[in-house]
């Protein structure tokens, strides 16, 4: 790709551009270098790490319809006593309760995790190694997450 820096600058507003092309126009306008193996390097300066509070929780209607439509097959599942479903559906709403910021769907997704372990259920213990762990890392809460990984 042969970007022109003469009709590149900073104040030009670029959209959905491909990989390449971004990294091409981060060296060219001096934000960043290419690596030996070719990935960007950049220097973000001294305060850009984020903090463990610092994150916005964004009530989206996809979320909210994964916990409604979650609980609803959870009440179903458990009245026709179909313990997959149970698993499934604690998985569903747990992860959707953790995204949201909601630590209370923990207890959800290793309520999911023991039913999965107990029936054998190897599909759905590994949706809840998978989606427990990605919201552990989330939180921040590293630690608990290296040892949910560990332990699946």
């Amino acid at each position: 790709m042969a970007l022109d820096i003469d009709t590149t600058t900073k104040t030009t507003t670029y959209e959905d551009l491909p990989r390449a092309e971004l990294a091409e126009l981060a060296v060219l306008r001096g934000e960043g270098r290419f690596a030996s193996n070719g990935a960007i390097v950049v220097n973000t300066g001294t305060r850009t790490g984020r903090s463990p509070m610092d994150r916005f929780i964004v009530d989206e209607p996809s979320t909210s319809d994964a916990i409604d439509w979650g609980e609803k097959a959870l009440k179903t599942a458990q009245q026709m006593g179909d313990m997959e479903m149970v698993a499934h559906a604690l998985n569903t709403v747990g992860s959707a309760r953790m995204f949201c910021g909601d630590r209370d769907g923990e207890a959800l997704l290793r309520n999911s995790l023991e039913i999965s372990l107990e029936h054998g259920f190897h599909e759905q213990a590994a949706r809840v190694y998978t989606n427990l762990s990605e919201c552990l890392v989330e939180a921040r809460d590293l630690a608990a997450a290296e040892d949910l990984l560990e332990e699946g």
